[in-house]
């Protein structure tokens, strides 16, 4: 999306750059108007570089095992981007990572609110539909657990990540029948 800005910045210099003198002038409304459309793209042309780079830093963190860091970092990102679904997704992995090793219930909540607004913001990413599934199935939700892997199933039916997956939670949910 770096582009974006690049061509907010076009549009705004073609816009105030000075006309020929033969040239009428635009109407007001439509200079306003233009103008306020670039400051909009270059907003989001901002908001969407820094949001991506303190995602590659949340990376960096984790993978030195920083996790509540890690986590951090990305909720400040979220705060910035919060249509950025690949944000929820990476904070709820973190976060249902820090829930198995602490079994405390608020990171199991957080991770799975997480998720399910990945979900909701991308509901074809199948990668989201597993970590709620995931969570869900942590919390004893066998049943919607069970709804999302299959969501997941039919969004990527190739992956073998994802079928091993569904197969091992399906098999989880027929023993404890």
């Amino acid at each position: 999306f770096g582009s974006v800005g690049a061509v907010g910045v076009a549009i705004a210099g073609a816009f105030f750059s000075t006309q020929p003198k033969a040239a009428p002038a635009p109407a007001r409304w439509s200079v306003g108007a233009i103008s306020g459309i670039a400051v909009l793209v270059l907003i989001f042309a901002v908001s969407n570089c820094v949001s991506e780079e303190l995602q590659g830093r949340a990376q960096i963190e984790y993978e030195n095992r920083k996790l509540p860091t890690a986590v951090e970092t990305l909720q400040l990102a979220r705060r910035i981007a919060p249509y950025n679904s690949s944000l929820h997704h990476d904070a709820g992995e973190i976060l249902l990572e820090l829930y198995q090793r602490s079994r405390e219930p608020e990171r199991l909540e957080q991770a799975t609110t997480a998720f399910a607004t990945a979900v909701r913001l991308s509901p074809l990413k199948s990668g989201s539909h597993i970590g709620y599934g995931l969570c869900l199935s942590s919390a004893g939700r066998l049943s919607e657990a069970l709804l999302e892997i299959q969501r997941a199933q039919r969004l990527y039916p190739s992956s073998a990540y994802v079928q091993s997956i569904a197969r091992i939670r399906s098999e989880e949910h027929t023993s404890e029948l």
